[in-house]
């Protein structure tokens, strides 16, 4: 009879592998798009910028969408990535290279993954990935407009916001998984009442719900979605982030959190992944959410999106 052990020893291998892949945290890859990059040589100080905010407390990775100037070198190039905290010229928390193997034609497009060191992050806090740009003869940034992802800014080579506005670059972050944590022993079951104790005569008044309620009601309404996996990961890692700053009495990074959740309902509601009826009970409980934390809820003027065929602008109060 064949034995099992090698076959289970490969996919405990590979499991392990995945797992040192990470998770995705935040991700804007979208089809098509052009290529971006500081001139030939670079002009200026030679990096471009791309701004996000995570839900998570670090980061091991990122992958930038690159594309392939008419110079790509046959054997392949080598490419710089940073992580910055705030600003384009705000502290440089990690820095690492990665390899571009040729050759590819021009205008080939590819995923390039920057793996770092762990980084640790403040979730709910701004960081810009800083690409430094070889001449866009050999590898350009990958960047849409239309601001697919509100969170963040693309900045130039001058450190200054892009000047097309709703310019954002495509990449993908990941974070690190926490080993699993052991569960505590449930509560003993409470004891019944004796047969002494008299029957209470009326219920008991129905408390208002608190924030902890209304996060929950808005994990239930994520959780009926028909989404793909990817897509309630994220919204699911924002929902996380705002519980964990909520619990850290931090009310204004929850509200920021379920803020950009509400961008990414509103998102999906404009391509027709979800409906206006599903999108607005998630709306509203966020709304409600954000006004139990104390912070100014922003409106969702459904009748200026059916008029203009959707808005990806930010609210205004």
């Amino acid at each position: 009879m064949r034995s099992l052990l090698p076959r289970a020893a490969a996919l405990l291998a590979l499991a392990s592998a995945a797992l040192a892949q990470g998770v995705v945290d935040q991700q804007n890859d979208p089809s098509g798009g052009s290529g971006f990059g500081c001139g030939s040589p670079p002009i200026l100080n030679g990096s471009i910028h791309q701004g996000f905010v995570p839900s998570v407390d670090n980061l091991i990775a990122v992958e930038l969408r690159l594309q392939a100037g008419s110079a790509f070198p046959t054997g392949g190039t080598t490419v710089t990535a940073r992580i910055r905290a705030g600003t384009s010229s705000g502290t440089v928390l990690g820095e690492t290279t990665a390899s571009v193997a040729g050759p590819l034609s021009q205008n080939t497009q590819v995923l390039v993954r920057f793996d770092f060191a762990q980084i640790s992050l403040t979730a709910g806090s701004t960081y810009l990935i800083e690409w430094v740009t070889p001449p866009t003869t050999t590898l350009t940034w990958v960047g849409k407009g239309g601001d697919l992802y509100p969170a963040g800014t693309a900045y130039s080579c001058s450190g200054n916001p892009w000047p097309v506005a709703g310019t954002d670059f495509n990449f993908l972050t990941y974070y690190a998984t926490p080993p699993p944590v052991e569960e505590s022993p449930p509560a003993p079951p409470a004891e019944e009442p004796t047969a002494e104790e008299p029957p209470a005569e009326e219920p008991p008044a129905e408390e208002p719900r608190t924030c902890s309620d209304l996060l929950d009601d808005l994990r239930a309404a994520v959780a009926d979605l028909e989404l793909s996996k990817y897509k309630r990961c994220v919204m699911t890692r924002l929902l996380d982030g705002a519980e964990r700053a909520f619990e850290q009495e931090k009310p204004k990074t929850a509200s920021a959190l379920v803020h950009a959740l509400e961008c990414q309902v509103r998102i999906l509601w404009r391509c027709g992944v979800v409906s206006e009826e599903e999108a607005q009970a998630i709306l509203d409980l966020a709304q409600e959410f954000r006004a139990c934390l104390g912070t100014k809820p922003k409106s969702h003027d459904w009748s200026r999106w059916t008029a203009w065929g959707g808005w990806y602008g930010r609210d205004r109060d």
